[in-house]
């Protein structure tokens, strides 16, 4: 009997051990201790990690770094979301629009993922304001078309095109940029090719728009 239950709390630990603890509440003698603190730590295990914390640098529109309360310093990308590097065209406007929205700011980060430098990737709210989707709907940055599965930023992405906000100001096809109209689909991997990204710096050397 025991091996079953634990097998499907291994399973769904989440919604089976909600389901048991609520149980247990009204029938104190139908689990054992052990079997109660299993099904407590499985639950929080599974619970979304959050940091709050003093925004204290700014590395890019999409990169922040945030103080905890035990002085130690996370470096945060914003989930699903992209920006252009300082050094590419608008990337200083995009850097200081963010700072304009966080920096010396209390924020709360709710981290979805750990990237390939072991870095916590987050999503920014400065109390009501999700910081992640301001940046979108700013035209300063877009969404990561990978990593946004739900479409989450979609809406938000398109307005700042058809507003011509931020780094779209300039183009109809590109952010600001004159490269090739894109299409979004869903097996896109990036709103802009490597390629493009790569040409970024030639392209713009004083750090302005094409016209």
């Amino acid at each position: 009997m025991w091996v079953s239950k634990l097998g499907m709390l291994k399973s769904r630990p989440s919604k089976k051990c909600a389901t048991i603890l609520r149980r247990a509440a009204l029938e104190s003698n139908r689990y054992s201790p052990p079997v109660l603190k299993l099904c407590l730590i499985a639950a929080l295990a599974h619970e979304p990690k959050t940091i709050t914390g003093k925004v204290v640098s700014i590395a890019d529109g999409d990169t922040l770094t945030v103080l905890d309360s035990a002085n130690v310093q996370h470096k945060i990308p914003l989930a699903a979301i992209d920006a252009p590097e300082r050094k590419q065209a608008f990337g200083t406007k995009a850097r200081e629009n963010l700072a304009a929205k966080v920096f010396g700011n209390v924020v709360r980060v709710e981290v979805v993922d750990v990237d390939r430098y072991r870095r916590e990737v987050g999503r920014i709210y400065l109390r009501d304001h999700f910081i992640n989707l301001e940046m979108v709907c700013d035209g300063f940055a877009w969404r990561y078309v990978r990593y946004d599965k739900a479409e989450e930023f979609t809406d938000a992405e398109r307005e700042a095109r058809e507003k011509r906000r931020g780094l779209w100001g300039r183009s109809e096809s590109g952010p600001a940029l004159g490269l090739p109209a894109r299409e979004t689909t869903g097996t896109e991997e990036s709103i802009i090719s490597q390629a493009h990204i790569l040409a970024w710096p030639i392209l713009f050397r004083d750090g302005s728009a094409a016209t």
